[in-house]
C-alpha cells in the first residue's frame, strides 16, 4: 500500500485497503494478512499486530490481520475521492433552478450549474484541506452519487458535516443514497475518526429527508435560510456514530467514577443536593457487591465509562406471582450525554 507524496493526507490508503478487502471478501477469506515495516499506520485501520517474523528477504518485519466480517454490507457501490471530470455528470444531474437550491441553498446561486463552477467552489477548500468530496459509483465505475466531507468548526475535530448530497436522479428510489451514506458515515468515522456527523435538508424536499431519517439522522435544530426564490426552512439533522464499545462488570477499581455518575443521573433527574451522598453509596455499593445482592455492568469506551447500570437483589415475603420471593430492582440506567442516541 502506497501513496505518492504529494496526495497524502487524503486517506486514500484507507480507501485501497476496503477495496482490497471487498475482493478477498468476494473470494470467500474471512481476514487477510499485512507484512509490514510500520508502525501505527494500519492499526488505524482497525488492523491487530499479531506478531514479527522473517519476510521473504530475510527482513524482519510487523505481521497485521484484518477481520472481513466487520465490513459493511454495502455491496453494490464503491466510495472513492472525487474526480474533477465528475464535476460535468453532477451537472448534468440538477435539472431546474430549484433542484439547484434543494442541492446546494446559496452556495452558486447560477443556473444551469457547469463544471467549472464545481472545481472553483472545491478547489480552495482542497487546498485549505479537511475537505473531502466524494464520488460514489458501481462496479463497473459508473457514476451513482456523490457528497463532500467539511469540518464546520475548525476547533473540533470529532464532528464533520455532509454536504452537496446528490444521486443520479435516474435511479433514485432503490436503495443508492442510503448504500452511499452507509458508506460515508463508515468513512467518517474509521478515517476521520468522528464521533459525529450532521447535515442539513429544506421541509421542501421530503424524499431526502426520509433518505436521511432510514439512515439513522435525526432532527435537532431547524431554521429558515433567505434563498434567491423564496424563504426556505432547512431541517438540521445528525448522527452520533458508536464507538468501540466494550462491557464489563463493576468492580472496586470503578467504583469512584461510578459514584460520580450516580450523582450526576440523581442531579439530571432533579433529586435535592443538601447532602454529601458519596460516603452512604461508597458503603452501600462495598457492602453489596462483596455479598453479591449488587451487581452492575458497565459500558466502556477504551478505559472510559460511559454508561451504568445496576441490579439489587432483594427478598420479600413470597406471595402468587413470585413464589420465591426473590426479585431484582433495577436502578443506576445512565449514559454519559455525549453517546446518547448513538
Amino acid at each position: 500500500v502506497y501513496t505518492f507524496p504529494e496526495h497524502r493526507g487524503h486517506h486514500y490508503a484507507g480507501l485501497l485497503m476496503n477495496e482490497a478487502l471487498k475482493l478477498a471478501k468476494a473470494d470467500g477469506m474471512s481476514e487477510i494478512y499485512i507484512s509490514t515495516n510500520h508502525v501505527g499506520l494500519y492499526e488505524k485501520y482497525g488492523c491487530e499486530f499479531k506478531t514479527e517474523m522473517t519476510d521473504m528477504n530475510g527482513e524482519p518485519s510487523r505481521v497485521y490481520v484484518k477481520h472481513i466480517k466487520e465490513l459493511p454490507e454495502t455491496e453494490r457501490l464503491i466510495l472513492r475521492p472525487w474526480r474533477e471530470s465528475d464535476a460535468e455528470v453532477i451537472c448534468g444531474w440538477i435539472r431546474n433552478e430549484e433542484e439547484l437550491y434543494k442541492w446546494s441553498a446559496d452556495r452558486f446561486n447560477k443556473y444551469p450549474l457547469t463544471a467549472e463552477d464545481i472545481e472553483a467552489n472545491y478547489a480552495p477548500q482542497l487546498v485549505a484541506g479537511r475537505f473531502y468530496p466524494m464520488t460514489a459509483v458501481d462496479n463497473d465505475d459508473n457514476i451513482i452519487g456523490h457528497f463532500i466531507i467539511r469540518y464546520p468548526k475548525p476547533e473540533d475535530l470529532t464532528s464533520v458535516r455532509f454536504g452537496f448530497v446528490i444521486v443520479n436522479p435516474e435511479i433514485r428510489g432503490k436503495g443508492y443514497g442510503k448504500e452511499m451514506l452507509i458508506l460515508g458515515l463508515q468513512y467518517a468515522k474509521d478515517e476521520l475518526k468522528a464521533k459525529r456527523v450532521d447535515l442539513g435538508v429544506f421541509d421542501n424536499n421530503d424524499s431526502a429527508r426520509r433518505c436521511y431519517e432510514a439512515v439513522g439522522f435525526r432532527k435537532y435544530n431547524d431554521r429558515e435560510c433567505e434563498m434567491p426564490i423564496g424563504i426556505w426552512k432547512c431541517i438540521d439533522m445528525e448522527i452520533l456514530l458508536a464507538s468501540d464499545i466494550t462491557y464489563k462488570r463493576l468492580s472496586e477499581k470503578e467504583l469512584d467514577t461510578f459514584i460520580q455518575m450516580r450523582i450526576r443521573q440523581l442531579r439530571e433527574e432533579g433529586a435535592k443536593e443538601d447532602i454529601d451522598l458519596v460516603p452512604a453509596l461508597q458503603d452501600y455499593y462495598t457492602r453489596h457487591m462483596a455479598d453479591g445482592t449488587f451487581v452492575s455492568w458497565i459500558a466502556m469506551d477504551g478505559d472510559k465509562i460511559i454508561g451504568t447500570s445496576g441490579m439489587s437483589f432483594v427478598e420479600k415475603p413470597p406471595y402468587f406471582g413470585c413464589p420465591s420471593g426473590k426479585m431484582g430492582l433495577l436502578s443506576s440506567m445512565f449514559t454519559n450525554p455525549d453517546y446518547r442516541r448513538m
